[in-house]
């Protein structure tokens, strides 16, 4: 493989991200040819002097290689493996990326290995405004030939491509963790906010308590990460045995209150088995031991 040398790129889907996807690729001069079914959707990009298309088959032919981004794997399927798309694919690359799961993935480099078409898996660490201004993550996933080989224009997608592994579906199980934590931060964030309510507190207040706070959780969140990484949880501060007794008056607030707190009693529940497994002397990111055990034990 010449490396450097693909430089005509279809994009799959022309929605908010395959839109974003598509600038970047001709803020750097590549070909870029774009498939949607709404033909509105590519005017935008046509404008930007892409090749823009409904038909499918004539935008993966003018292509060396293809990313997609649609909805689900399901749908990825539908358009690709079938008369037509699927014989043009054939001796080319193919970049996915979009949101699916392991077996998802390993489903497609089963397919795609026996359709003679190069596949890496990737998944988008950010939104589509940080793909535009080239502050995005993207993870990948599959040959590490094949990445190296189309590494100038996966560095163009967001600008910060991150290979992670040969196994298809790590990109995607590394996606899935981020979801856990986004989701996480928020459910607990709108927590804070039930129980200032559910206080007949002025939401506007915790608001601004907690923005104020958040260049200091940013340095914790890469501490607690380093820890959790070493498996050391013997630093100085606060320990599970301090930081228990601190959020059980966050439950018994919840339950003067009589409100629903389905995120607390999890935390408790969770705060009560790391003691009784004897962490309480340890420092809080030794619940990690607790939450990973079931998926490393029997």
């Amino acid at each position: 493989m010449q490396v450097d040398s693909v430089r005509r790129i279809a994009v799959v889907g022309a929605g908010s991200m395959g839109s974003a996807l598509a600038e970047s690729l001709l803020a750097e001069k590549f070909d870029v040819s774009v498939w949607n079914r709404t033909p509105e959707k590519l005017a935008p990009l046509a404008a930007l002097n892409a090749f823009t298309s409904t038909n499918l088959n004539a935008v993966i032919e003018r292509s060396e290689l293809i990313v997609v981004c649609v909805s689900d794997h399901a749908t990825t399927e539908k358009l690709l493996f079938i008369d037509g798309p699927r014989e043009a694919l054939r001796g080319k690359i193919l970049v996915q990326l979009t949101t699916l799961t392991r077996s998802e993935s390993e489903k497609m480099a089963a397919l795609c290995q026996v359709e003679d078409i190069l596949y890496l898996d990737g998944a988008i660490m950010g939104l589509p405004q940080r793909v535009r201004d080239g502050e995005c993550i993207i993870a990948y996933s599959g040959p590490r030939a094949v990445y190296a080989h189309c590494e100038h224009v996966l560095r163009a997608l967001g600008k910060r491509p991150m290979f992670i592994s040969e196994s298809y579906g790590a990109a995607p199980d590394l996606e899935l963790a981020r979801f856990s934590y986004i989701y996480g931060s928020w459910l607990a964030y709108f927590q804070a906010l039930a129980l200032c309510s559910a206080s007949g507190l002025p939401l506007d207040v915790i608001v601004e308590i907690i923005d104020n706070g958040e260049h200091i959780r940013n340095r914790t969140t890469k501490r607690y990460g380093d820890a959790i990484i070493e498996r050391d949880y013997t630093a100085q501060g606060a320990t599970i045995d301090v930081h228990s007794a601190a959020f059980k008056l966050v439950s018994e607030q919840a339950n003067s209150l009589n409100m629903r707190a389905d995120l607390i009693q999890l935390l408790s529940r969770l705060f009560d088995e790391a003691k009784a497994k004897g962490f309480g002397q340890k420092q809080l990111p030794a619940l990690f031991e607790i939450m990973a055990e079931s998926s490393q034990g029997a």
